[in-house]
């Protein structure tokens, strides 16, 4: 149930009554138990906590000494409340009083109820109070209570020494056996998996596989130059003629083309490093392929400069001395360029060995690390638990207490509750909140809708307006000496056809009225925003679409035939059907009378109705049955600019609202919004006063308007 800050004075007063009966019971009822209650004695007593006491050992200083308290820890004090008021220690303070010879001693249950524990704000003062109808036994319940707690805390520190001592003597032999089987444990593993020094074995291994890394890349680089240096040796030595030979020492002693086959080389080893590393795809090895490859084109071109372009010659025998060195200079580097791949092949072998060792040194070095951190942490134990066995049997033979009545219970003289203030302020704290949810309840019963915000909370849209009131003796049109120039009853409906016009962008031609439910006044939306539309000169079509319960005839005062129901169905044309009014510029195309019963709307014929009736007039305004009751509005809409939905606050219901909003998006009928009728809008008289027309011919006369009921 949604609703504004706006509608909540509304609210109240609509429930006022039943508000003030509730909240008048509640501090009735607190008055009567003011009456009836008896009087309650207090007594109070205080106790002091601290840790400002002398051991000898380490372990006596912790028993008595305080825990400090703060965010998820225990508060001391708090724990000492709640001691205070265990059954055990409330029993033993019972005790204490019967053996003092008091009689009419409470139950334990009692005890504890009127029993009250508290701490003084900044102190380590504990107060106690209790509340009994015997000052005298108040007192000295209370008194019994401090001096039980004293003696249960002097018990606990005795009982805690004595349970260390003993958990430690038997906890040392234990400790002292799992030390040594952990540190077995470790020195096993540790010659199985030959680890001494992990770190600076890691350290070695990272280094030498850097140092491998490194001379893997100088390899494929020396091997890459002898690749190019030998292709060259095999290209000289095909030359069979002296004049090939020249032509090659030529090439070889080019100065140009020493520094383009240097830098080509080098390309030639970078893209071979390239393809080791990255993917072919990959945009830097693509990037040094394009490189090489416009490097070698270059040197093509300048070595076709060089070399002539005559014929070549035939191959001859390698019989000069030139070919000679050149053929043996080709083995030569076959041969290194064997040596070059051997030792390459090696340095890879010794890589991924040693790559392999580091990415297994963490998986041996894990459990070494668990293993050491066991062993560490089960000497350390043992140690503590020597030191403390020592201090322990020094503790139980001194005994300390952190707990001391600073304040004794004294015999209450004036009665404590019942608080007459405090009560009634209660009550009407109680009241309040009765009245709210009294409301709350009664505002979800109601089902109906009652000021605009709930619409528009609903709807989540704004109002298109509001409009006004009229008596409920009128029939919801003006009678008498009402007129259309009546500026607070006018300008609403004004307004309304303004704001539609500029949502729109364009002036309105078909417009329909509807409801969710019947009875909301739609009937008379419709025909005054007819009337208001024709006071500004627009030749206006009312049209009464609501075939079943047809308003607009009586509305007129006029005959309900010829009408729509005749035009639908073809006996009659829609300039036939159509009777004007006394208000000019006004016409109006009543229900008319249906043949059948079972008579439906047909879609085609009434498109066809609103294309004439828009050709004739400047605006045609349809008054359509409830949407809950019959679909001709969705019909209706869907041949038209937009429907308009009447709200009317006390009739609408939020189930039909909410179900008729889901229809019209489940028809994706176009809308305009809503508007909220018979509102009680402001009226200020000394601002509005309309000038006085002289003749008004579309005013309605007494005559002419109808003696039926409201509209539906």
């Amino acid at each position: 149930m949604n609703k504004s800050f706006t509608s909540i004075p509304s609210t109240l007063m609509r429930h006022w009554f039943p508000s003030a009966l509730v909240f008048g019971s509640v501090m009735a009822g607190a008055l009567a138990y003011l009456k009836v209650t008896p009087q309650l004695y207090e007594a109070k007593a205080q106790l002091t906590l601290d840790d400002r006491q002398i051991s000898v050992s380490n372990i006596g200083h912790d028993l008595a000494k305080l825990p400090e308290g703060g965010a998820g820890l225990p508060n001391p004090l708090a724990t000492q409340a709640e001691l205070i008021k265990s059954p055990t220690l409330l029993k033993r303070a019972l005790v204490k009083v019967q053996a003092a010879g008091v009689k009419n001693v409470p139950p334990i249950s009692q005890l504890s109820k009127e029993l009250r524990v508290k701490n003084v704000p900044a102190t380590n003062i504990l107060e106690l109070s209790y509340r009994g109808q015997s000052p005298k036994l108040t007192a000295e319940l209370l008194n019994a209570v401090t001096a039980s707690a004293v003696e249960e805390n002097l018990e606990t520190i005795r009982a805690g020494a004595r349970s260390i001592k003993e958990f430690l003597e038997a906890e040392v032999p234990k400790q002292r056996a799992q030390l040594e089987r952990l540190e077995a444990a470790e020195n096993r593993y540790r010659q199985e998996n030959q680890l001494v020094a992990v770190e600076e074995q890691t350290k070695e291994l990272v280094k030498s596989l850097e140092t491998i890394q490194n001379q893997e890349r100088d390899l494929s680089t020396q091997l890459q130059e002898a690749i190019v240096r030998n292709a060259s040796l095999r290209k000289l030595g095909e030359s069979v003629s002296p004049q090939s030979a020249l032509t090659s020492v030529r090439v070889g002693q080019d100065e140009e083309l020493k520094t383009l086959r240097a830098k080509l080389n080098d390309l030639e080893a970078r893209v071979i490093e390239a393809r080791s590393r990255f993917s072919d795809r990959n945009p830097i090895l693509l990037t040094l392929t394009e490189q090489r490859d416009e490097a070698r084109k270059f040197y093509q071109a300048k070595l076709a400069r060089i070399v002539p372009k005559s014929g070549s010659s035939s191959p001859a025998v390698a019989g000069d001395a030139l070919s000679q060195d050149l053929i043996s200079k080709s083995i030569a580097s076959n041969i290194d360029r064997a040596a070059i791949e051997q030792k390459l092949a090696a340095v890879k072998k010794i890589r991924l060995s040693l790559q392999a060792q580091l990415a297994n040194l963490p998986n041996r070095q894990q459990p070494l690390t668990t293993l050491t951190r066991n062993r560490e942490e089960s000497a350390a134990t043992l140690k503590l638990l020597q030191a403390k066995l020592q201090e322990a049997s020094l503790a139980e033979t001194q005994l300390v207490s952190n707990l001391k009545i600073i304040a004794p219970a004294e015999l209450p003289t004036q009665p404590e509750w019942p608080k007459k203030s405090a009560v009634l302020s209660i009550a009407a704290a109680f009241g309040l909140v009765l009245t709210i949810g009294v409301i709350l309840v009664l505002e979800f019963l109601d089902n109906c809708l009652h000021d605009s915000s709930e619409a528009e909370l609903m709807l989540a849209q704004t109002t298109l307006g509001k409009l006004p009131s009229f008596p409920h003796d009128s029939t919801l049109l003006p009678q008498g000496e009402f007129r259309l120039e009546t500026y607070h009853l006018v300008e609403p409906y004004r307004k309304l056809l303004k704001r539609l016009k500029f949502d729109r962008g364009t002036q309105i031609r078909r417009l329909v009225i509807g409801s969710a439910l019947a009875s909301e006044g739609k009937s008379m939306v419709a025909a005054h925003l007819a009337m208001v539309a024709a006071m500004q000169s627009r030749r206006t079509l009312l049209i009464d679409a609501n075939l079943w319960q047809p308003e607009q005839h009586r509305l007129f005062n006029l005959p309900d035939s010829p009408g729509l129901a005749e035009v639908l169905e073809g006996k009659l044309t829609l300039e036939q059907s159509v009777q004007p009014t006394r208000i000019a510029n006004l016409s109006l195309l009543t229900c008319g009378n249906l043949v059948h019963s079972s008579f439906g709307l047909d879609s085609a014929r009434m498109k066809s109705l609103l294309a004439e009736a828009e050709r004739q007039f400047d605006l045609v305004i349809v008054d359509t049955p409830a949407l809950a009751s019959s679909i001709d509005a969705f019909e209706w809409s869907h041949h038209s600019d937009g429907l308009v939905l009447v709200v009317c606050p006390g009739v609408t219901t939020r189930n039909g609202l909410a179900q008729a909003w889901a229809d019209l998006h489940k028809e994706k009928v176009p809308f305009f919004g809503f508007v909220v009728n018979r509102v009680n809008l402001p009226l200020d008289l000394n601002y509005i006063r309309p000038p006085r027309l002289k003749q008004v011919s579309w005013a309605l006369p007494r005559r002419h308007l109808p003696s039926s009921k409201p509209d539906r």
